[in-house]
């Protein structure tokens, strides 16, 4: 009996000591959790006039006074939202501008301020830190198809959320609006995005650039006549040579438009997450400069067309059946860019000073937004009339002109040799006709890219 009294007293002694330690000891905190989260203090206060700081409070108390809202709106981003919201990127950049698109138009948010802070770990509240907008732009937009309103809220991320020493940084944004006459949320959103870093972003469109560069100097590279270059070069006037080893403006134009373009788009997908539009404009210039090129080439086909008894003639004469000559020019000049039988071009010159000038627009104006890139229409029609001009000065070139009527003054001389009887009159045609052949060759050989033997020239 007194064993059973015993065994009773334990067994309620551990219970007591365990009930006791209980109500002692605090709960353990949850593996990896930070302190917990403060509450909101001074209910007397609008959200609005903290965060205005109407109350001249420093930038730690400011800080510590606009926490507790933060978590009230990651709370209330939890729950259903009236007015479902798509960010335009999940990617914000730093010194650029983002979109958070609500469904609906907002009616009362001109009576609010919008707000937002930054998390690195929502989990641990760890670097809770208000987000000081450099700007934010409220709008509503109506779609002209579906009319549908939209309420867009525009907002920058300052420049020192800018992640060191790398190009993007995790964190999660919670941005909402509270009523300024108090109260709770009218809408709150949580979430997760990056931080993006211009200067790296900017660091890898160069490269871009220059990788896209490299692959087309190694892809130029012994191509230009038939005997390629002699070495490998990053020219840009030798890259984008003719067919016949001169610079052509055109094609030169077509290149770095093409290679500035397509690097600012890079360097806005890294920064912004999305692949820019381009603006009409820009696909105007563009497509001017690619009409231009294509226009250059055509012409250089059409000179090479002979008529039909000037072909017939030099077929007979075997003119075409020579060698290849190659390159025309050992090597590509700056010079060939802006001169025409070695003369100034000036419709060259105007193409090429104008194109340098929209360069340098595109390169300031497109690194915010190609989608934006306005160019006038004057300027338009200006590079577009260059480009007619040159285009039209190629088709209009003297060169195969001259050859035909120096081949209908051979084929008389031939004839008029065939039915001479008096040797010194004979070796009078011979001579005039080895003289009217030499400059004839000339303009055959920059024309066709055939060589032309010596004994061609002459009357046998």
């Amino acid at each position: 009996m007194a064993y059973g009294h015993t065994r009773t007293f334990v067994v309620i002694a551990r219970v007591c000591f365990i009930i006791g330690f209980v109500v002692a000891c605090p709960p353990l905190a949850a593996s990896g959790a930070a302190e917990p989260a403060p509450e909101l203090s001074d209910q007397a206060e609008s959200p609005c006039e903290v965060f205005q700081n109407n109350k001249g409070r420093n930038d730690q108390e400011q800080e510590e006074a606009a926490k507790p809202y933060g978590i009230k709106l990651y709370r209330t981003a939890q729950l259903p939202q009236p007015y479902p919201g798509v960010l335009s990127s999940n990617v914000l950049p730093a010194e650029g501008l983002s979109r958070l698109t609500l469904e609906g138009r907002v009616d009362k948010i001109e009576q609010s301020c919008i707000v937002a802070f930054l998390v690195d770990d929502v989990w641990g509240w760890r670097g809770q830190r208000r987000l000081h907008f450099r700007s934010v732009n409220v709008d509503v937009f109506k779609d002209t198809t579906s009319g549908r309103e939209s309420t867009r809220i525009f907002f920058t991320i300052p420049a020192n959320e800018s992640p060191p020493r790398r190009l993007y940084k995790p964190a999660t944004l919670i941005l909402g609006a509270y009523p300024k006459a108090g109260g709770d949320p009218m809408f709150s959103f949580s979430l997760p995005v990056h931080i993006s870093n211009r200067n790296y972003a900017r660091w890898g469109a160069i490269l871009f650039g220059v990788g896209a560069y490299l692959c087309a100097a190694l892809a130029a590279w012994k191509t230009t006549g038939s005997r390629g270059r002699p070495s490998f070069s990053l020219n840009p006037v030798q890259i984008t040579a003719s067919v016949f080893g001169g610079g052509s403006l055109s094609q030169l134009q077509v290149f770095f438009f093409s290679l500035l373009v397509g690097s600012l788009v890079f360097f806005l997908w890294l920064w912004t997450g999305l692949l820019s539009n381009i603006s009409p404009d820009l696909l105007m210039l563009m497509g001017i400069s690619a009409v231009g090129a294509v226009g250059a080439k055509y012409t250089a086909t059409l000179k090479s067309q002979l008529n039909e008894d000037t072909q017939r003639f030099l077929y007979a004469e075997g003119w075409f059946s020579g060698d290849n000559i190659g390159e025309i020019h050992d090597r590509p000049r700056l010079g060939d860019l802006l001169l025409t039988n070695n003369r100034l071009d000036v419709y060259k010159f105007q193409m090429a000073m104008f194109s340098v000038l929209v360069a340098i627009y595109i390169l300031r104006t497109g690194a915010t937004d190609l989608g934006e890139v306005k160019i006038s229409e004057t300027l338009l029609y200006l590079i577009g009339i260059s480009q007619g001009v040159y285009i039209g000065g190629k088709a209009i070139s003297e060169r195969e002109n001259t050859l035909e009527e120096r081949v209908k003054s051979l084929m008389a001389l031939k004839a008029a040799y065939a039915v001479e009887t008096d040797a010194t009159k004979k070796k009078s045609i011979a001579d005039d006709y080895k003289n009217t052949a030499t400059a004839a060759r000339a303009d055959f050989e920059a024309l066709m890219n055939i060589k032309v033997d010596d004994k061609k020239l002459e009357l046998t």
